[in-house]
């Protein structure tokens, strides 16, 4: 004859599993608005729009966004602008910004260079929109929408090149 184990832990196993079971399928609350820090970064007349955001590795928050130019702002220091709109940015490994942006229906690309920002590249040779940029390993890369807002051409470069080669 055969003997059968004894259940080690019978209703108390199955009441500890259930009650894992729950907590595992409980999705987690969002956090109260309390545990949150709001720090407003404009103050101004315009139609504030478009903003990014991107943190450095000393957790820095670079921002940029849209007024009337783009505006861009490192923490709450000073507000630094230039002519454009529809801003995205991006920051590499060193804590440098990269910004690509439209002007005059074409998107560029600046970056923080010492005291002030690169002469703007024209990355576009036709038009474009909404364009967004990630840096990787110091090399900015950038997509965008090609031409119109009716366009549906999405388009990529980087750049490798400085940005001598256009999409």
């Amino acid at each position: 004859m055969r003997r059968r184990a004894p259940a080690l832990c019978g209703l108390t196993c199955v009441a500890a599993s259930l009650v894992l079971l729950s907590l595992l399928l409980t999705p987690l609350s969002p956090a109260a608005a309390d545990d949150w820090n709001y720090y407003q970064l404009t103050d101004n007349n315009w139609a504030d729009a478009n903003p990014d955001i991107a943190v450095d590795s000393e957790g820095n928050a670079h921002v940029v966004w849209y007024g009337n130019n783009v505006y861009y702002r490192k923490n709450l220091g000073a507000i630094e602008y230039w002519a454009g709109e529809q801003p995205a940015i991006a920051v590499d490994a060193s804590g440098t910004p990269h910004v690509a942006y439209v002007s005059s229906g074409k998107v560029y690309y600046t970056h923080k260079a010492g005291g002030g920002w690169s002469t703007p590249v024209q990355v576009s040779e036709a038009g474009g929109t909404s364009p967004d940029i990630d840096v990787h390993n110091g090399v900015a890369h950038i997509v965008y929408k090609a031409g119109s807002m009716s366009s549906d051409d999405i388009m990529y470069t980087n750049g490798s090149d400085n940005f001598t080669t256009k999409t």
